[in-house]
């Protein structure tokens, strides 16, 4: 009987260990599961870091290739510029050399300043273009920052679970 009852207590023993190791699983299968969805989570987060990323370097090379692109016209507008000076500089020659001729020389002249004022509001233009797209180069910039410093702290916090 004293073997039964021994028997009896480590099957209660054993069955209570059983349903703790039991209670144990069920909660650390619980912390696995909670564990996975929060990776699954971060992994979309992360995924959503890098296409925003891919679209900041996307922007940034527009951005850049719009700035060639008008630092360009800038340079072709200044030579136009620099063009109609010369060309008002023969015209002003040619108007001391025909100096009798009032109405043709206030004519050449005339036409002379209208396409240097339009070379020069082009070039104000231009230059405006040039700031705005640098302005937005550079939030465009502080954007990618952010996000990289996001991404890192992202990852720095999945590398410390």
């Amino acid at each position: 009987m004293t073997m039964n009852k021994d028997v009896s207590r480590k099957l209660v023993v054993l069955e209570s260990s059983v349903e703790r190791s039991e209670d144990r699983a069920g909660h650390s299968q619980h912390k696995i599961d909670k564990l996975e969805e929060e990776l699954r989570l971060l992994n979309n987060v992360l995924k959503t870091y890098e296409h925003n990323e891919q679209k900041a370097i996307q922007r940034e090379e527009s951005y850049e290739e719009q700035i060639r692109d008008l630092s360009h016209r800038l340079k072709d507008a200044e030579q136009r510029a620099d063009l109609g000076e010369r060309t008002m500089a023969k015209l002003q020659k040619e108007v001391d050399r025909l100096e009798g001729n009032l109405l043709k020389n206030t004519l050449v002249i005339c036409l002379a300043d209208n396409r240097a004022d339009h070379s020069a509001r082009r070039v104000i233009k231009l230059e405006k273009d040039i700031e705005k797209l640098e302005d937005e180069l550079l939030a465009e910039k502080e954007k990618y920052k952010n996000i990289s410093e996001e991404l890192d702290q992202t990852l720095n916090e999945l590398q410390g679970y």
